[in-house]
Protein backbone atom coordinates (compact mmCIF):
# COMPACT_ATOMS: atom_id res chain seq x y z
CA UNK A 1 0.00 0.00 0.00
CA UNK A 2 0.95 3.42 -0.89
CA UNK A 3 0.44 7.12 -0.60
CA UNK A 4 0.66 8.85 -3.81
CA UNK A 5 0.14 12.91 -3.93
CA UNK A 6 -0.76 15.21 -7.00
CA UNK A 7 0.68 18.58 -6.56
CA UNK A 8 -1.41 20.07 -9.12
CA UNK A 9 -4.85 19.15 -7.38
CA UNK A 10 -3.55 18.95 -4.21
CA UNK A 11 -4.91 15.21 -3.99
CA UNK A 12 -4.03 12.44 -1.94
CA UNK A 13 -4.97 8.72 -3.00
CA UNK A 14 -4.05 5.59 -1.13
CA UNK A 15 -3.55 2.62 -3.53
CA UNK A 16 -3.21 -0.39 -3.36
CA UNK A 17 -0.79 -2.26 -5.22
CA UNK A 18 -0.46 -6.49 -6.00
CA UNK A 19 2.82 -8.59 -6.94
CA UNK A 20 2.57 -7.88 -10.61
CA UNK A 21 3.42 -4.02 -10.02
CA UNK A 22 -0.52 -3.07 -10.61
CA UNK A 23 -2.62 -0.47 -8.99
CA UNK A 24 -5.69 -2.87 -8.01
CA UNK A 25 -7.65 -0.69 -5.73
CA UNK A 26 -7.86 2.77 -4.67
CA UNK A 27 -9.00 2.91 -1.06
CA UNK A 28 -8.99 6.71 -0.32
CA UNK A 29 -8.77 10.15 -1.85
CA UNK A 30 -7.93 13.87 0.27
CA UNK A 31 -8.30 16.50 -1.49
CA UNK A 32 -6.41 19.31 0.18
CA UNK A 33 -7.28 23.33 0.87
CA UNK A 34 -5.81 25.82 -1.48
CA UNK A 35 -3.21 26.62 1.41
CA UNK A 36 -1.95 23.19 1.84
CA UNK A 37 1.60 22.68 1.04
CA UNK A 38 3.20 19.50 0.81
CA UNK A 39 6.31 19.84 3.34
CA UNK A 40 8.22 18.35 6.43
CA UNK A 41 5.26 18.94 8.19
CA UNK A 42 3.08 16.89 6.16
CA UNK A 43 3.02 13.02 7.41
CA UNK A 44 1.83 9.86 5.89
CA UNK A 45 1.75 6.58 7.27
CA UNK A 46 1.37 3.12 6.92
CA UNK A 47 1.03 -0.14 8.55
CA UNK A 48 -0.44 -3.97 7.53
CA UNK A 49 -1.93 -6.24 10.36
CA UNK A 50 0.01 -9.29 10.44
CA UNK A 51 -2.72 -11.44 8.52
CA UNK A 52 -2.89 -9.45 5.80
CA UNK A 53 -6.45 -8.34 6.81
CA UNK A 54 -6.43 -5.06 8.04
CA UNK A 55 -4.57 -1.61 6.98
CA UNK A 56 -4.18 1.28 9.41
CA UNK A 57 -3.33 4.81 8.00
CA UNK A 58 -3.01 8.07 8.18
CA UNK A 59 -2.53 11.23 6.38
CA UNK A 60 -2.09 15.02 6.77
CA UNK A 61 -0.63 17.89 7.80
CA UNK A 62 0.29 18.58 11.16
CA UNK A 63 1.26 22.08 10.96
CA UNK A 64 -0.23 23.42 14.46
CA UNK A 65 -1.44 26.61 12.44
CA UNK A 66 -3.90 24.93 10.60
CA UNK A 67 -6.32 22.22 11.40
CA UNK A 68 -5.42 18.20 11.24
CA UNK A 69 -6.81 16.34 8.07
CA UNK A 70 -7.36 13.23 9.25
CA UNK A 71 -7.83 10.52 11.57
CA UNK A 72 -6.53 7.10 11.76
CA UNK A 73 -7.91 4.91 9.30
CA UNK A 74 -8.38 1.04 10.18
CA UNK A 75 -9.41 -0.63 6.61
CA UNK A 76 -10.52 -3.79 5.31
CA UNK A 77 -8.20 -4.86 2.85
CA UNK A 78 -10.46 -7.18 0.80
CA UNK A 79 -13.52 -5.21 0.76
CA UNK A 80 -11.30 -1.59 0.44
CA UNK A 81 -13.43 -0.06 3.18
CA UNK A 82 -12.60 1.65 6.33
CA UNK A 83 -14.45 0.08 9.47
CA UNK A 84 -12.90 1.91 12.18
CA UNK A 85 -11.59 6.02 12.71
CA UNK A 86 -9.42 5.98 15.57
CA UNK A 87 -9.43 10.03 16.77
CA UNK A 88 -5.89 11.31 18.54
CA UNK A 89 -5.02 14.17 20.07
CA UNK A 90 -3.21 16.58 17.54
CA UNK A 91 0.50 15.97 18.34
CA UNK A 92 2.71 14.46 15.62
CA UNK A 93 2.19 10.58 14.88
CA UNK A 94 5.39 8.47 15.15
CA UNK A 95 4.54 4.90 14.25
CA UNK A 96 1.31 2.54 14.02
CA UNK A 97 1.89 -1.12 15.11
CA UNK A 98 -1.06 -3.76 15.54
CA UNK A 99 -0.57 -6.44 17.71
CA UNK A 100 0.37 -9.92 16.43
CA UNK A 101 -3.12 -11.53 17.10
CA UNK A 102 -4.74 -8.87 14.76
CA UNK A 103 -6.47 -7.83 17.85
CA UNK A 104 -5.11 -4.30 19.27
CA UNK A 105 -3.56 -1.30 17.43
CA UNK A 106 -1.12 0.99 19.07
CA UNK A 107 0.43 4.42 18.10
CA UNK A 108 2.89 6.85 19.86
CA UNK A 109 3.15 10.47 19.07
CA UNK A 110 5.89 13.17 19.92
CA UNK A 111 4.56 14.03 23.48
CA UNK A 112 4.88 10.70 24.83
CA UNK A 113 1.52 9.16 24.51
CA UNK A 114 0.77 5.34 23.79
CA UNK A 115 -2.11 4.66 22.86
CA UNK A 116 -4.06 1.25 22.48
CA UNK A 117 -7.11 0.65 21.28
CA UNK A 118 -9.04 -3.10 20.67
CA UNK A 119 -9.44 -3.16 16.54
CA UNK A 120 -12.75 -5.09 16.43
CA UNK A 121 -15.00 -1.85 18.07
CA UNK A 122 -12.41 0.63 17.77
CA UNK A 123 -12.56 1.26 21.79
CA UNK A 124 -9.38 2.76 23.29
CA UNK A 125 -8.30 0.53 25.53
CA UNK A 126 -5.54 3.03 27.46
CA UNK A 127 -3.26 5.56 27.00
CA UNK A 128 0.02 5.12 28.34
CA UNK A 129 1.55 8.70 29.37
CA UNK A 130 5.54 8.30 29.24
CA UNK A 131 5.85 12.04 30.01
CA UNK A 132 9.36 11.95 27.67
CA UNK A 133 10.70 10.97 24.27
CA UNK A 134 9.46 7.65 22.98
CA UNK A 135 11.61 6.06 20.49
CA UNK A 136 9.58 2.95 19.37
CA UNK A 137 6.96 0.21 20.46
CA UNK A 138 5.83 -3.23 19.72
CA UNK A 139 3.73 -6.08 20.73
CA UNK A 140 5.30 -9.05 22.31
CA UNK A 141 4.86 -11.92 19.91
CA UNK A 142 2.13 -13.34 22.05
CA UNK A 143 0.49 -10.00 22.35
CA UNK A 144 0.07 -9.61 25.90
CA UNK A 145 2.67 -7.43 26.48
CA UNK A 146 3.31 -4.04 24.92
CA UNK A 147 6.86 -2.59 24.87
CA UNK A 148 8.19 0.68 24.64
CA UNK A 149 11.58 2.40 24.50
CA UNK A 150 11.46 5.47 25.94
CA UNK A 151 14.43 8.03 25.73
CA UNK A 152 16.25 10.06 28.43
CA UNK A 153 17.38 14.03 26.27
CA UNK A 154 19.91 15.49 27.72
CA UNK A 155 21.48 18.42 25.37
CA UNK A 156 19.76 17.09 22.81
CA UNK A 157 21.53 13.84 22.91
CA UNK A 158 19.92 10.41 24.04
CA UNK A 159 21.60 9.36 26.91
CA UNK A 160 19.85 6.72 28.71
CA UNK A 161 17.16 3.78 27.29
CA UNK A 162 14.41 2.83 29.11
CA UNK A 163 12.53 -0.09 27.98
CA UNK A 164 9.08 -0.75 29.61
CA UNK A 165 7.22 -3.57 29.28
CA UNK A 166 3.28 -2.88 29.82
CA UNK A 167 0.54 -5.79 30.35
CA UNK A 168 -2.34 -5.28 27.70
CA UNK A 169 -4.99 -7.00 29.96
CA UNK A 170 -4.38 -4.33 32.92
CA UNK A 171 -2.51 -1.29 31.42
CA UNK A 172 -0.23 -1.49 33.79
CA UNK A 173 3.45 -1.46 33.85
CA UNK A 174 5.34 -4.81 34.77
CA UNK A 175 8.88 -4.10 34.06
CA UNK A 176 11.03 -1.15 33.48
CA UNK A 177 15.01 -1.35 32.08
CA UNK A 178 17.12 1.29 32.11
CA UNK A 179 20.06 0.92 29.36
CA UNK A 180 22.85 3.36 28.84
CA UNK A 181 23.08 4.52 25.15
CA UNK A 182 25.91 6.72 23.76
CA UNK A 183 25.00 10.03 22.86
CA UNK A 184 25.99 10.42 19.76
CA UNK A 185 24.32 7.02 18.32
CA UNK A 186 21.01 6.79 16.25
CA UNK A 187 21.13 3.17 15.90
CA UNK A 188 18.27 2.08 18.22
CA UNK A 189 15.80 -0.66 17.15
CA UNK A 190 12.98 -2.48 19.05
CA UNK A 191 12.33 -5.82 17.29
CA UNK A 192 9.17 -6.84 16.08
CA UNK A 193 8.58 -10.27 17.98
CA UNK A 194 9.79 -7.93 21.14
CA UNK A 195 12.03 -10.02 22.10
CA UNK A 196 15.44 -7.97 21.17
CA UNK A 197 16.29 -4.62 22.28
CA UNK A 198 19.19 -3.44 20.02
CA UNK A 199 21.72 0.26 21.09
CA UNK A 200 24.76 1.12 19.71
CA UNK A 201 27.98 3.90 19.70
CA UNK A 202 30.64 4.68 18.93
Amino acid sequence: AFYVYDTEKKQLSLKLLNRTSQVIQTFQTIQFLDYFTLDEKFLTLLEFSPNGEFLASFAGSIDDQYPDNGDIEIWDVKQGKTIRTLTFNPPKLEKLVFSHNNEKFASYNSQGQVKVWKVSTGELLYTLNEETVIDNITFSLDSQFLLSSVLTIVSGFPIVTHVRVWQISTGMLRFNFSLSVDRTSRNRSLSTDGMTYFASGE
